[in-house]
């Protein structure tokens, strides 16, 4: 019977040895990114500072806090408007992109409070992005830029 364990022990930690993820202990993990999506540049959407140049047909003008979103390769997403922080979560699937719920503080302050809502707005809008250059727009179904970007 103790044989019997043991054998099935053995094979146990054979198979989960065999189907880990990863590199051995001492090797070296390659990086290896995604291939763009179609109309996307090489840059990163991923662990890039995006400053907010437009949202819906307004410009956004030079402000002491500059609104920008982040998003990170744990597909979570932070930033502010240029008053309030916010701090959600974000899926890819090629191209597409859809945002979980985002919070946000509830400042009171004399400049960005007029990108905040519209920003936190159209997020739960978007569905697809896309890179051209240094430059970031998140569009709508219908392909209608909602919110533009330059990366910094």
């Amino acid at each position: 019977m103790k044989k019997g364990f043991g054998v099935l022990f053995s094979l146990v930690s054979i198979l989960l040895f065999a189907c880990r993820q990863g590199p051995v202990t001492g090797e070296k993990a390659s990086p290896v990114a995604p291939a763009a999506p179609p109309g996307t540049s090489a840059r990163n959407l991923e662990d890039t500072k995006w400053k907010v140049t437009r949202v819906g047909d307004k410009s956004v003008e030079e402000m002491s806090r500059e609104p920008y979103l982040q998003f990170s390769t744990h597909k979570g997403v932070f930033g502010t408007g240029g008053c309030n922080s916010l701090v959600g979560s974000f899926e890819l699937n090629g191209d597409k992109i859809k945002f979980g719920p985002v919070a946000g503080t509830k400042m009171a302050c004399l400049e960005g409070k007029d990108v905040d809502g519209p920003l936190s707005e159209a997020l739960g809008r978007v569905s697809s992005f896309k890179i051209e250059g240094n430059h970031l727009s998140l569009l709508n179904e219908g392909g209608l830029t909602l919110v533009e970007f330059e990366a910094k």
